[in-house]
């Protein structure tokens, strides 16, 4: 046994040294993909006084066992998974209370954690075709961003996270870093009428800037997808569906009114169902223009060549084309509008097939999803315990280019809080919704 984790580090260190070279090659080959070092593993066996092979049995095959449980899609996969995992648990029991809290940081859905940070880590170095698809990963998140499936309400959003975070090669990034992304996707998205092509995207990073606000999280806590808004709509109470219209970004930003910024605590429950209530009351007393897609379908039918890409990209300032699923379904229709003369029946049917998906998009946000409601109010109060941590000198500013977030010990935070009661549940926010008489579902 170790007698610090000083000693165990260095017990591991020993051990890999020491070792014969196959047997270590043959064993730390188990560990791709699982988010855990050489040295983790081997510092943990010797604090735990098993051998390397046991260790990874238990720190490795046992975690991913369990998710295998948890994101089976056809039943005789999941029985088959149950036989292996009782096999396997009755190999090595009794399982030390390490393992069953190591197993808590998978979501559901998710099969192992990102990689620790590299030494000498750069974004800058990121391939470009793995830089565009974290980007396209956080736009990908379901809408709305969950459901009762999951047992913790916010496993779904760190999915995304997750995925993201993986294509990175880093599961903690700089706030620096996170900008990076973010003005990249920015850049990405306004830099053509076209479609995002893998080859055009270029990083935009300044390594001496860190985020604007505690909001800027929220695209990749939530998301960063856009929903078209028809008929001058303002973007209030679309509780639920991540991305740039949910509840995370309203809620924290700064333009919102009554915005929580960062005060989203879990102590502010009241203040969180203040605002979606003051949220509500301006949708309500919002005009709704009902004709808005018929009118912009007739005037893109009618539009000049050289002016109908003007009309039609518009939007993009809330990333209607950004989605990749939504790119496949209208990309043959940005083809025939760009293309197509004016007044042409072709025109006409690519001009109607455009304004029905943004109308079929919008009304989704009619409707609240408890779940999903509740997986954003969540995250908004992990994301505010992790920044503010009670320990002296804990504290993380956002705006400090070199501070950091790792999305693994926010979500082993969130695990912790959630399993404690701490968290704003979907009782409570389904109360509210029934309270204001708001449709919506589980």
């Amino acid at each position: 046994m170790c007698r610090s984790e000083t000693s165990c580090s260095v017990a591991a260190s020993r051990w890999l040294r020491s070792s014969k070279r196959q047997a270590v090659v043959g064993l730390m080959s188990r560990l791709e993909g699982s988010g855990l070092s050489p040295e983790q593993v081997a510092g943990w066996a010797s604090a735990n006084g098993v051998g390397l092979g046991r260790a990874i049995d238990l720190l490795v095959d046992t975690p991913r066992l369990l998710a295998t449980l948890d994101t089976s899609a056809v039943p005789a996969d999941g029985a088959a998974a149950v036989l292996r995992l009782r096999h396997h648990a009755g190999s090595h029991a009794p399982i030390p209370r390490a393992i069953s809290e190591a197993v808590v940081l998978l979501p559901q859905g998710v099969s192992r954690l990102p990689p620790h940070r590299p030494l000498g880590y750069s974004l800058a170095r990121v391939p470009p075709k793995r830089l565009a698809g974290a980007i396209n990963a956080l736009e990908t998140n379901s809408n709305p961003v969950s459901s009762p499936a999951y047992r913790y309400p916010a496993d779904p959003l760190f999915v995304t996270w997750f995925n993201a975070q993986e294509l990175l090669g880093t599961r903690a990034m700089t706030m620096a870093e996170l900008n990076g992304v973010i003005r990249t996707d920015l850049a990405w998205k306004s830099g053509t009428s076209e479609f995002r092509q893998i080859d055009s995207v270029r990083l935009v990073a300044d390594s001496a800037t860190g985020l604007e606000a505690f909001h800027e999280l929220h695209k990749f806590a939530a998301g960063f997808r856009g929903q078209p808004a028809l008929g001058g709509r303002a973007l209030v109470f679309y509780a639920g569906q991540g991305g740039e219209n949910g509840a995370l970004a309203r809620m924290t930003d700064p333009a919102a009114l009554n915005s929580l910024g960062e005060n989203i605590g879990v102590r502010d429950e009241a203040r969180i169902r203040g605002f979606f209530e003051q949220d509500l009351k301006a949708l309500r007393n919002f005009p709704i223009n009902q004709n808005h897609g018929s009118a912009m379908e007739q005037k893109v039918t009618a539009a000049s060549n050289s002016s109908v890409e003007m009309i039609v990209f518009a939007p993009r300032s809330v990333g209607s084309f950004a989605d990749p699923r939504e790119q496949a379904k209208l990309k043959g229709t940005l083809d025939s509008l760009l293309t197509s003369e004016a007044e042409t029946p072709e025109r006409a049917r690519a001009a109607r097939a455009l304004y029905r998906n943004f109308e079929a998009r919008d009304q989704l946000l009619r409707t609240v999803s408890v779940s999903g409601m509740t997986a954003e109010i969540q995250m908004g109060q992990v994301l505010h315990r992790y920044l503010k941590l009670d320990q002296p000198g804990a504290r993380v500013d956002v705006g400090r280019p070199d501070n950091t977030v790792d999305v693994v010990e926010v979500y082993k935070l969130y695990r912790q809080m959630a399993d404690r009661g701490e968290l704003t549940t979907r009782a409570t926010v389904e109360g509210w919704l029934q309270d204001w008489g708001v449709s919506h579902v589980p």
